[in-house]
């Protein structure tokens, strides 16, 4: 379990050194609260010519947002008949899972890279990453014969320049997330012998539902101790390795799921991730959080994640439940509504306030949480699609208008931490 203790005592205790044994970049220095490596006078390690920007993590929520808003406009383009259904639904899910959750993954792990190890990651993938999200794009539209491994290009770049970058820092505990993306790129393109369209996709979306679940435990609990002014967490041993199993277990659970959607072995690995999931979120204690708007969201997006594995686990048992049901909790709760409210939070952040918040913010929140109502309760309905896609892309569209200042204040200045 991670251990609290008062912040003055956890500095005093930073002077223990860890070394990244890299040839570009030294991270030998103190270590932070955070376990991450602090330079002289204790302040972060400053960035050198080649290395990724901190700003440019807005850079890629907000083409993520984009993209996603125009991926939920299908569903309504197809109800007023602009938009074959069937095709509407195919381009939904692949450009939602290889296209804009990618890239908002890219936002968030690039960024927290910096974090962990003290450096950024070098060299600079964002060139690489746009390249590979643009020609996904471009291949999709086209319906190029090798449009499945084009989509897999984006992740498989990104869990590459973690997994370099991390190895360099020697941040064994991190590989793990890594080694998730990746997983999402190489289920694109495994060939059709070994795991058809579909299977292909519903483990590209479960390893990143694996991911997010991971994040959500390091991301929720931290910001919630902070913002009641409660002693940080330090990472110990055991609860380092606690987080390495529960890892390896959601990885599992949500990837024996996408092979085998049905039967008493899924029901009964994704009951005991929902059960050890929620076990979690009551472990972190920060239910006070949840009268800040943004930290409710997430507060929300984490439970949405542990239902929506129990409903997956109801379905795959035969109870009757559709599969659709569980899939939309984590679509719309984690990606959704979790990711809106971490993407925030970490625009927040850099501009030098953590918990103001924005014009249209809450609305934002508020449209998700509603996208999420309509696509559960209005399934029998036939406009309930069409709604739940508008309100998704309200939501996201309202994302981009509350951090458009954020962009506008991009400049050359150099990192110094994030």
């Amino acid at each position: 379990m991670a251990r609290s203790i008062p912040l003055k005592q956890a500095i005093a205790c930073a002077p223990s050194r860890r070394t990244c044994r890299s040839r570009t970049a030294s991270c030998t220095g103190p270590l932070a609260p955070n376990g991450s490596p602090m330079g002289a006078a204790g302040s972060r390690p400053t960035s050198d010519r080649g290395a990724c920007r901190p700003e440019l993590h807005v850079v890629f929520f907000r083409l993520a947002s984009a993209h996603a808003a125009l991926a939920g406009l299908l569903w309504p383009a197809a109800r007023l008949g602009l938009v074959e259904t069937a095709r509407a639904a195919l381009a939904h899910r692949e450009e939602l899972i290889f296209g804009a959750v990618p890239m908002m993954i890219a936002g968030f792990t690039l960024t927290a890279a910096r974090r962990w190890t003290g450096r950024p990651v070098r060299p600079d993938p964002s060139a690489a990453l746009l390249g590979a999200w643009g020609a996904g794009i471009l291949a999709r539209l086209s319906d190029w014969p090798g449009a499945r491994a084009a989509s897999g290009a984006l992740p498989l770049l990104l869990g590459a320049a973690l997994a370099i970058h991390l190895l360099r820092c020697r941040r064994w505990r991190d590989l793990t997330l890594a080694a998730l993306v990746t997983g999402m790129g190489a289920a694109a393109l495994a060939p059709a012998s070994l795991l058809d369209q579909d299977s292909a996709f519903r483990l590209a979306f479960a390893l990143g539902a694996a991911l997010l679940i991971t994040l959500s435990g390091r991301i929720v609990p931290a910001l919630g101790r902070h913002f009641l002014a409660l002693p940080p967490l330090i990472p110990d041993a055991r609860s380092r390795r606690l987080e390495a199993v529960e890892t390896a277990f959601a990885s599992a659970a949500l990837a024996l799921w996408a092979i085998r959607p049905t039967g008493g072995m899924t029901a009964l690995a994704l009951t005991a991730l929902a059960a050890q999931r929620l076990a979690a979120v009551a472990r972190w204690r920060v239910w006070p959080m949840a009268r800040h708007p943004r930290l409710l969201a997430m507060l929300a997006g984490a439970l949405a994640l542990s239902v929506g594995c129990a409903a997956l686990a109801w379905s795959a048992a035969g109870g009757g439940l559709a599969t659709a049901i569980g899939v939309h909790l984590l679509a719309l709760g984690g990606y959704g509504l979790l990711g809106l409210a971490v993407m925030a939070s970490m625009v927040h952040k850099r501009r030098g306030a953590a918990f103001a918040v924005a014009p249209g913010e809450v609305a934002a929140y508020a449209a998700m949480a509603g996208a999420l109502g309509l696509r559960l309760a209005g399934r029998g309905l036939t406009w309930g699609p069409a709604a739940a896609g508008a309100c998704w892309s309200a939501a996201f569209l309202l994302f981009l208008l509350f951090t458009r200042k954020a962009t506008r204040n991009l400049g050359p200045k150099p990192c110094q931490g994030c």
